[in-house]
């Protein structure tokens, strides 16, 4: 866990996209010896992070190091392990309405038939998962 102002400016310099890093409150380093591999674990790892935060009230931001040898030499990371992924960690700031958004109807593209082929109504993205749920089941059972 790195909290200290000036490390976070250097490990900055290893993300294309890190300018937010500087300002977090802390952020948290994921390292690996898996080197050269994806590893699910990991992912998992910043996965669980992030929404045990997130049910603290902390918001986080997963930044990836595009220059990992930039961000090893700022926190002394030995060069055989990998390192590409920071969480950055922070309180939110306050919103201006506290009322979540309201849901939005998805693109045209995105349409179901009801009833005969000429009619046709939106579909609301959160209405996808039971009918991709449906589909994955009869997939399975039918070949």
């Amino acid at each position: 866990m790195v909290r200290d102002r000036e490390t976070l400016k250097q490990l900055a310099e290893g993300g294309m996209y890190a300018a937010h890093v500087p300002h977090a409150a802390f952020a948290i380093a994921l390292v690996t010896s898996e080197a050269g591999r994806p590893n699910f674990d990991l992912g998992q790892a910043a996965a669980y992070l992030q929404l045990a935060a997130w049910d603290l009230g902390i918001g986080s931001c997963i930044t990836w190091m595009h220059y990992p040898e930039k961000a090893k030499e700022a926190l002394h990371i030995p060069a055989d392990l990998e390192f590409h992924v920071v969480l950055s960690f922070g309180y939110p700031a306050p919103q201006e309405h506290s009322q979540p958004p309201k849901r939005t109807v998805a693109s045209p593209l995105m349409k179901r038939c009801i009833g005969n082929a000429g009619h046709r109504n939106s579909i609301l993205l959160n209405d996808l998962w039971p009918l991709f749920v449906k589909h994955k089941v009869n997939s399975k059972t039918s070949g």
